[in-house]
């Protein structure tokens, strides 16, 4: 390697400038010994010291071999200088002090000047390799990005500009035109205004409502503008241009890069429309609608909700939902939000009660969901419907139900006291009156026991109008209460239809209201006549449990099954009117129903009502 770089040095023209510099002052410095010359300074006119200009002049090829050899080249010359000087210092200077001090200047100024050109060919050469990484920078992101000096000329022009606005670097390096990739007549770009050091103000006069000081870099700004000059349709730019400064602070110049924002505005324009047609369907939405943080506050409402609670909108929003519920409503909603927090779902529905501005009061069904943001939950959209009126009729029709059902069992019981008190003691007379006519007269035998068949109707007649008058309404429950009925009831279906039937009671056994063991006792009875004569059962179990505040009843058969419908109101349709009957005596009782039947398994009702 050393023989190649030898060889490389001595076919370098410049290398044997340098030797014939260093022959040339060796000749200068020894002309008499050399030439058989006189040894006389060719500057002495000058005034200085013998052969002092001499001296100097070896800083020439010294500083030169440095530049063009780098440090080993000046070093080297540096030694074939001090070769050149010592000898005359030695042997044939005058004044050999002088001698040695300007030699020792000239040794130093040669290290001090090999220094500053290492330190400068060092900079020059970092600053090409920086400037060669930013050009491969610049060249290679896929961001289209250009750059300008001081003087507004094009320094930097990549290929991703290049592409966007089909302009070839070659075309607009050096030169100012690069207004030619926006705009159809020359203006200034946003670098060119950062260049000229514009201000705020007037940046914006450039780009009046559209400009912005950048948020992370100094001095920097964009912009965002549709250009119709750019593609084949326009093309929505985002443009951030920023200085360029040297280590002092000093102005390069200016680079814009330039983000294609067409796809995004797109966007951003198809999201706001889509919020004005949400924002639309939420205002004209028949049901109420509101949002409240996390703290209650309500932050957003539409007209509906606002009309519920008789307050405007404005009025609404500068509330919290503490002041429109009631405590227990208050209380519901602190649960619901609890579960929503925890990551539960809500299904179904919750009534909550909302006290009006006039302190009067409205009933919703709520359904309420949480709302994220980036995955954090910052408030509750609440989507209600007011059942203020449905649920006032609801209750005006339980109350009619209730004063029906009360007038049916009234009358149900005046007919069964009038079968009791009148028909079935008449039906007694009429058969004391037979006795007494077949006792007494005498009649011809077939006359006597047409009599006996009068007398065995009219008695089957008293059993029938005796049965009547207890399914009608039992006595016992008045005297007895509920548990006896149901004992009495089994007992009938078991004589009655030849079922296994047994009753289990379980709990704290106690009399209830009349009310509700009539009506209790009357969804046993319906249940236990429809296992008799529909379900073909062989066994039936009535089982009732006294809770502390409710009372359950169960009533199974191991016969065959029905198709249940998945609404309870389609009872009806189906010919089901037995439990629909049930299904209104449980609503009487504000208690629930389910019923369940499958094959081979027979039918189970379970009813659970508040006492």
């Amino acid at each position: 390697m050393n023989k190649i770089n030898r060889a490389k040095t001595m076919g370098n023209p410049r290398f044997w400038l340098v030797l014939a510099l260093l022959v040339i002052l060796a000749i200068i410095h020894y002309p008499e010994q050399l030439l058989g010359w006189k040894s006389v300074s060719l500057f002495s006119f000058s005034g200085l010291t013998a052969f002092t200009i001499e001296r100097m002049l070896l800083l020439i090829p010294i500083i030169y071999a440095a530049v063009i050899f780098k440090t080993r080249g000046g070093i080297a010359t540096l030694v074939a200088a001090v070769i050149i000087m010592f000898p005359r210092n030695i042997f044939l200077s005058s004044n050999p002090a002088e001698a040695w001090v300007e030699s020792i200047g000239i040794i130093i100024i040669g290290i001090v000047a090999n220094i500053w050109v290492y330190i400068y060919r060092s900079s020059a050469i970092k600053l090409k390799n920086t400037k060669k990484m930013l050009a491969q920078l610049i060249n290679g992101t896929p961001i289209p990005c250009f750059a300008i000096n001081t003087t507004h000329k094009v320094i930097y022009w990549n290929h991703a500009l290049e592409a966007m606005s089909g302009i070839k670097r070659e075309e607009i390096i050096n030169t100012d035109q690069q207004w030619r990739a926006f705009y159809p007549d020359k203006r200034p770009v946003l670098a060119d205004l950062i260049v000229e050091g514009y201000s705020e103000e007037e940046i914006s006069g450039h780009y009046p409502g559209i400009s912005r000081k950048a948020t992370f870099i100094e001095g920097a700004f964009e912009a965002v503008n549709f250009l119709p000059t750019v593609g084949t349709s326009g093309r929505w730019l985002r443009f951030t241009a920023s200085p360029i400064r040297d280590d002092y602070g000093v102005l390069l110049g200016a680079i814009e890069t330039l983000e294609d924002n067409t796809e995004q505005k797109k966007a951003e324009d198809a999201l706001l429309s889509s919020e004005k047609r949400f924002r639309d369907l939420f205002e004209s939405a028949l049901d109420p609608i509101w949002v409240h943080d996390l703290a209650g506050n309500i932050i957003l409402v539409n007209k509906a909700a606002a009309e519920c609670t008789g307050r405007t909108v404005e009025e609404t929003v500068q509330i919290n939902v503490k002041s429109m519920l009631s405590q227990d409503s208050l209380k519901l909603a602190q649960e619901v939000g609890y579960k929503l927090l925890q990551h539960e779902t809500i299904d179904t529905p919750y009534e909550q009660k909302i006290i009006r501005k006039d302190g009067g009061q409205a009933i919703f069904m709520v359904r309420t969901n949480l709302l994220l943001n980036d995955s954090k939950p910052v408030a509750f959209q609440n989507i209600a419907r007011d059942v203020t009126e449905t649920k006032q009729m609801m209750e005006n029709l339980h109350y009619y139900l209730q004063q029906i059902t009360r007038a049916q069992e009234d009358e149900r019981k005046r007919i069964s006291r009038e079968l009791h008190d009148s028909t079935a003691q008449n039906l007694i007379a009429l058969l004391h009156k037979l006795e007494n006519v077949i006792g007494k007269v005498k009649l011809p035998p077939d006359e006597i026991k047409e009599l006996w068949n009068l007398h065995e109707q009219t008695r089957e007649i008293l059993r029938e109008v005796r049965g009547y008058s207890h399914d009608l309404r039992p006595a016992i429950i008045d005297d007895l209460g509920l548990v006896p009925a149901l004992e009495w009831v089994t007992d009938a279906t078991k004589n009655e239809y030849k079922i296994d039937t047994s009753l289990k009671v379980t709990g704290n056994h106690r009399r209830l209201s009349p009310e509700a063991e009539l009506l209790l006792f009357r969804i046993v009875q319906e249940a236990l006549r429809n296992v008799g004569k529909h379900a073909h059962a062989t066994l039936a179990q009535v089982t009732v449990e006294f809770g502390e505040r409710d009372v359950s009843l169960t009533i199974t058969d191991n016969g065959s099954s029905f198709p249940i419908p998945d609404n309870q109101g389609n009872l009806t349709y189906g010919g089901k009117l037995g439990l629909v009957g049930m299904r209104e005596r449980v609503k009487l009782l504000g208690g629930t129903l389910k019923i369940t039947s499958a094959p081979s398994r027979g039918t189970a009702i379970t009813v659970n009502a508040p006492v």
